[in-house]
């Protein structure tokens, strides 16, 4: 069988379809030569996006040119709604400290910590019943209204640590230590 999209000029002229997006995009870095010879760096970064749409698909008729019949290109009229949203924020920072004495021998520290926050959300609704074309919000439905949605939120957090020790550019000796927690 035929659907609306046969007679695209229908859908433009009694249906509707809009989609809106956002999207924020932030990234701060700051690095800060701290007193004994320590140095700070901070990196976070934001990412915010999102989405809604909205439709209305009528009831459509279209009639042949020919024999004038009538073809129902859809007779059971619907309204939908969608809403997406994403937030990540991220955020890394270390303290570094370095020393090289006179018998060529160096020393290196470093801590810091990690932060990553996944957080999603989605909603959607949709219902029949519309008697016309002239209301087409979505409350203006009904019959067969569906709803659905979820949210989620993942979290990882870290800490790390590294010690080096070089002597003459040719004996090394390193340890690093690392914990990491999920939400999931």
């Amino acid at each position: 069988g035929q659907n609306i999209s046969a007679n695209p000029f229908l859908m433009l002229k009694e249906g509707n379809n809009t989609t809106t997006v956002k999207a924020f995009f932030s990234k701060v870095f700051a690095d800060v030569k701290l007193p004994f010879d320590i140095n700070y760096s901070l990196n976070v970064g934001v990412n915010n996006a999102g989405d809604s749409r909205s439709q209305f698909f009528p009831h459509a008729v279209s009639y042949n040119a020919l024999t004038n019949a009538a073809n129902i290109l859809n007779n059971n009229p619907y309204a939908y709604r969608d809403q997406n949203d994403n937030l990540n924020i991220s955020a890394y920072n270390t303290l570094n400290w370095e020393k090289t004495s006179n018998n060529r021998s160096r020393f290196a520290i470093m801590i810091g910590s990690s932060y990553s926050s996944f957080e999603t959300s989605n909603f959607s609704s949709q219902i029949y019943g519309f008697l016309d074309n002239s209301l087409t919000d979505i409350s203006a439905g009904s019959t067969n209204p569906q709803v659905g949605g979820r949210t989620t939120k993942d979290i990882l957090q870290s800490y790390f640590s590294r010690a080096e020790y070089s002597f003459r550019e040719k004996y090394l000796l390193d340890a690093t230590l690392r914990y990491d927690g999920s939400s999931r």
